[in-house]
């Protein structure tokens, strides 16, 4: 058989194969779309290819070999449900292998697209940069603001939100939520109370604080791509992403820990990026940075280990030209742990409790008992002591770990499981080797949301939750309310816009473009897709929810950013 005519079966093959993929998953519980995206990104690809003769390098075939691989597989396992319906044992699997193979072909087309496309630098020099800029950022505090007064005043006020304010009112604190991001709150609320004796205002005062504080991240980070690239077409695209994006939008007035924490790790990856280039003022650029660092470990209980890490993996790169920038790290890294536990124990505010750092372990042993497994008399002697076995079927969610959470609380013996965190360690392992499956399917159903390709899933509040603190929404035009309202339900409904809300198709490309900083050996590419990528690491260890898009609201702020560079300035060395 000539080569031409192996290059034909082999299209042959791989075309019935993303054929069948895109077949297989129309049945999926996940948003279609963003597999049928892909799909077509890599038809696309592969005929140019073909037409081209174009081939990815030798030594970068086992990379890409590994990375198709991993993401071809997060489909089967998002998935695995739907192999469940097929009876026969041979057929399933010959469904699971056509499925994987599938996926292999569409994923690594896709990465071979993105690796590719690279975008010239164009130099178009504004007369008046900081103008243009200030008018940037005042068009989106004016968008923000407009949709704030007239639809959701006095902001998005939540059970979180209540629970925050509750503290602040009574003055016992825990560090459940932040202890920072509530005294950010308690600023505003302080000042509507004492000064207007009006609480709402003190809400609608932290809503436009974060209205400035949103809009500024914006400008930050589009400025920053202007500035690498001289690309205003670029600049442009990329602003208008953030300002109509409507996650962004409704985030703005959202009183919720996830959106400052999403901005500080926005501008924490800008700014080291400006350090590994030498843009800009290197004074104020550590500055920016210790500030966007700190907030970073201080703003979401996740966020110091994401910082801890994202370290380690920046002393490895970067050891001997950036000492200074390590230091500064480790100091920051001190100073969190000195505030977030020394500091907040002389204040007497409580740390979270054992459960709740615990929700995978809790929702893996809960499946177990749901599902009928058996438990020695032993296990079940020791699960006693902290849970109700028998109302563990009746509570248990596959998606959401706070009713098994709360079952432990209710049973009010956590001090027992951390008195006897080797039993109960002993006991996870022990049911994990007999029923691994009932562990896998656990875990997958508990974090699919964030390497999957989307969930129909609650993605951001609207008005204020009924409470007892006298807040109270205020719609003050019933017109503009409405005009929003469908604006969000056609990005909710639209299938041309729900791959945009997808957290695992934006963990997808992260991945992809990981792999394209690998074959141009753009170490400072590299380093910033690596905080926003152990974020979703440290998801998939402890989430409470398996498509909660605030918890990963950090990855939407950073990826355009991440975009924006990874097609420019690609050279390799």
């Amino acid at each position: 058989m000539t080569d031409k005519n192996k290059k034909i079966l082999l299209t042959v093959i791989e075309s019935i194969l993303l054929y069948y993929w895109c077949i297989f998953l129309v049945n999926a519980d996940s948003y279609y779309s963003p597999y049928f995206v892909l799909a077509i990104v890599a038809v696309i690809h592969r005929t140019i290819s073909i037409s081209k003769n174009i081939k990815p390098s030798k030594q970068n075939k086992v990379l890409l070999t590994i990375f198709s691989i991993v993401l071809s597989l997060t489909v089967i396992l998002a998935n695995y449900s739907l192999f469940h319906g097929i009876v026969s044992h041979a057929y399933r699997l010959i469904a699971i292998i056509e499925v994987f193979l599938g996926g292999f072909v569409v994923f690594k087309e896709c990465i071979i697209a993105i690796t590719e496309f690279n975008i010239k630098n164009k130099s178009t020099i504004l007369k008046n940069e900081r103008l243009f800029f200030l008018s940037l950022w005042l068009i989106i505090i004016f968008v923000d603001m407009f949709i704030f007064y007239t639809a959701q005043y006095p902001g998005i006020f939540t059970p979180d939100s209540i629970g925050q304010v509750r503290q602040i009112l009574t003055g016992v604190y825990t560090n459940h939520h932040p202890f920072y991001h509530t005294m950010i709150i308690k600023v505003f609320i302080d000042i509507g109370i004492n000064l207007f004796n009006d609480i709402n205002i003190g809400v609608a005062l932290y809503s436009i604080f974060s209205i400035f504080v949103l809009a500024t991240t914006f400008i930050y980070i589009i400025k920053t791509i202007y500035t690498i690239t001289k690309n205003l077409n670029l600049t442009l695209i990329v602003y208008i992403c953030y300002l109509v994006y409507p996650v962004n939008i409704k985030y703005s007035f959202y009183m919720g820990k996830d959106v400052f924490f999403g901005a500080a790790v926005g501008i924490f990856v800008v700014t080291i990026y400006k350090i590994l280039n030498n843009i800009g003022k290197h004074k104020t650029n550590l500055i920016i940075l210790f500030l966007s660092s700190l907030s970073m470990c201080l703003l979401r209980s996740n966020g110091l280990f994401v910082y801890i890490f994202s370290f380690i993996v920046f002393f490895i790169l970067f050891f001997k030209k950036y000492k200074s920038i390590n230091l500064l790290m480790v100091i920051i890294i001190a100073l969190s742990i000195f505030l977030k536990y020394p500091v907040l124990k002389s204040l007497n505010v409580k740390q979270p409790d054992t459960i709740e750092s615990l929700s995978i372990p809790a929702q893996q042993i809960a499946r177990v008992i749901k599902d009928e497994k058996e438990l020695t008399i032993e296990q079940k002697e020791l699960l006693s002591k902290v849970i109700d076995i028998d109302e563990i079927p009746v509570y248990y969610v596959s998606y959401f770990s706070d009713p098994i959470k709360d079952l432990v609380r209710e049973k009010g013996n956590q001090e027992y499981l951390k008195e006897h965190s080797k039993e109960y360690l002993n006991l996870y392992i022990q049911l994990g080797l007999k029923y691994p499956q009932k562990y896998i399917e656990a875990w997958v159903d508990q974090t699919r949301g964030y390497w999957n390709s989307g969930y129909q899933f609650w993605r951001w509040a609207d008005g204020v939750t009924d409470n007892d603190l006298g807040v109270y929404p205020t719609i003050n035009s019933q017109f503009f309310d409405s005009v929003l309202t469908l604006y969000l339900m056609e990005w909710s409904g639209s299938p041309i816009f729900t791959f945009f809300l997808s957290i695992g198709f934006m963990v997808w490309l992260l991945v992809m473009f990981v792999y394209k900083s690998a074959i141009y050996k753009r170490k400072d590419l590299f380093f910033i897709i690596v905080p926003p990528l152990l974020m979703i690491a440290t998801l998939l260890i402890a989430t409470p929810l398996y498509a909660e898009f605030r918890y990963a609201y950090a990855v939407s702020v950073t990826l355009p950013f991440i975009i924006a560079i990874g097609v420019c300035n690609t050279k390799k060395g």
